[in-house]
């Protein structure tokens, strides 16, 4: 069945759905194949498929629409009858015709008979080894992650095991899931700091440095562990691994094209930039070895000055010179647009400094790595892979994709800056300090300033720093303290409510005989 996929503003959109049914003027034409009633697609950013909706019919332009896609030019008119939020990327459509990228531009016809909708692995139907597994998991009253049972149903499937080997299997599992579960009022804080503060105590002060490339070093072991921690704004070497899709990972002149694209080449690294005060002029002289080394052309470089916003700003060409002058010039005026025009982006990617490419051998395949990110950019290329592209900077994880990707970001980079060192830490403690820097809905600090600063009780604010401060505040409030924690049942001389000091003992008088 022929349908379509259209590019929308997400705030005009969102207003219309609370009025459905109604009827929605768009600037696009569609074929006389596709047909009402008809289900459609409605994408914010190009790539991911946000709303499915029900057109209910396809009414000619001269209809008065109740809502507009844009008031440029009415094309037909779309009768919405209801909306439903999706969640699906573009790359999973095949288009109608020629292939349109990997992105939705304004419209992009399909064939919904041909994409139908993904099944999650959590809903398959389980094979006759799983189901086995779990028969015997039931007989006992017992139960296991499905991850476990499957994994279980693999080696007894891989090594033919009988079924009385299968329930000893079952039963040995069933123990060391059980070891490993934690103990009822645990101090999984206290355990998960030791954890990850002893082993941290030996990180070494190291940077990991590009062989044969010079300025290229990244940040490793307590530095970055500290940065990650922190939830520093900027890490202090951003880095992102850029993978490529299927079709030119392999291919080193395709993957070597899109690495100079990405590269942020400025005027001066092409050019040489001069002041002439007697004629108070800037005179751009361009470098052709080093033009051609970068795939510049002159008239990439004369865009890049048409977008510099200076009042009375005139351009003038001659040969491998570009004259600059101002209407009304002025000493400081001239200064500040000659800094202007030597950092002025003439290609690449602002925030991107660098861009090496790498053949790794284990995986048969080119890879781009950066010095400096900039990942909005980069996932809205042709040509990369977004699936698995990704960055060193959190919080940019966090402002591009949300707050879980960025929990699985602290987690992945603590353990890898862990793990280059030899060090191993279970992955649960990284986990439990990944869920409080992100689980309410931000990315915090362990620190004063995070997730230490915004702790419930007064007393253990106050002794984790700046003592007066904080109680000199929780008295203006009058804030109370259920001394339910551990640092303020401390400071008042009572046990600590973990452990067994989280049990209450009662002793029942026995009854008197009569």
């Amino acid at each position: 069945m022929l349908s379509f996929i259209w590019k929308d503003n997400e705030k005009k959109f969102l207003e219309i759905l609370d009025k459905l049914p109604v009827k929605y003027g768009v600037d696009f034409q569609l074929p006389e194949d596709i047909k009402p009633p008809l289900k459609a697609y409605v994408t914010f950013d190009g790539m991911s498929i946000d709303y499915e909706v029900f057109i209910k019919d396809i009414l000619p332009k001269d209809v008065k629409p109740e809502y507009y896609r844009t008031t440029k030019g009415v094309q037909l008119v779309l009768l919405i009858e209801r909306a439903e939020k999706v969640s699906m990327n573009v790359k999973e459509i095949e288009p109608v015709g020629k292939k349109q990228g990997t992105r939705v531009q304004k419209l992009m016809l399909i064939n919904i008979e041909e994409a139908p909708p993904k099944i999650p692995e959590k809903f398959r139907k389980l094979n006759d080894m799983e189901e086995k597994v779990h028969g015997i998991l039931d007989s006992m009253g017992r139960s296991l992650p499905d991850s476990i049972i499957e994994e279980i149903s693999s080696r007894c499937l891989k090594y033919n095991l009988k079924d009385d080997e299968i329930k000893k299997v079952v039963e040995e599992a069933l123990k060391d899931f059980e070891k490993s579960m934690v103990d009822p009022h645990e101090a999984v804080g206290i355990v998960a700091a030791q954890s990850i503060g002893e082993p941290g105590t030996q990180l070494t002060l190291r940077t990991f440095h590009y062989a044969g490339v010079a300025e290229v070093n990244i940040t490793k072991g307590l530095p970055r562990l500290i940065e990650i921690v922190d939830a520093r704004t900027k890490p202090s070497t951003p880095t992102m691994t850029i993978y490529l899709e299927d079709s030119i990972k392999n291919d080193q002149e395709k993957v070597e094209i899109i690495a100079k694209k990405i590269e942020s080449i400025k005027m001066i690294d092409i050019a040489d930039v001069e002041i002439n005060v007697s004629e108070m002029t800037i005179t751009i002289v361009l470098d052709r070895e080093k033009m051609s080394k970068r795939r510049i052309t002159k008239s990439q470089v004369v865009d890049a000055l048409k977008k510099i916003k200076h009042q009375g700003l005139s351009i003038d060409e001659d040969n491998d010179r570009i004259i600059i002058s101002l209407e009304e010039p002025s000493y400081k005026r001239l200064y500040n647009l000659s800094e202007e025009v030597k950092n002025l982006l003439v290609s690449g990617i602002k925030g991107i400094e660098r861009a090496i490419v790498k053949y790794e051998e284990a995986q048969k395949e080119y890879r781009i790595y950066t010095q400096g990110s900039n990942l909005k950019a980069i996932l809205e290329m042709d040509g990369v892979d977004p699936r698995k592209t990704t960055t060193n900077d959190i919080m940019e994880i966090y402002e591009v994709l949300g707050v879980e990707a960025a929990r699985n970001a602290i987690i992945d980079e603590s353990i890898k800056t862990l793990e280059e060192q030899g060090l191993t830490v279970d992955v649960r403690h990284i986990m439990l300090v990944a869920d409080m820097m992100t689980f309410e809905g931000t990315v915090e600090a362990i620190g004063r300033h995070g997730v230490a600063g915004k702790k419930a009780s007064v007393l253990a604010r106050a002794a984790f720093e700046i003592t007066s401060k904080h109680l000199l505040q929780a008295g203006l409030l009058g804030e109370s303290d259920g001394l339910r924690g551990v640092a303020e049942n401390i400071i008042v001389g009572q046990p600590i409510t973990l452990g067994t000091g989280a049990v209450n003992l009662v002793y029942k008088y026995p009854e008197k005989k009569r």
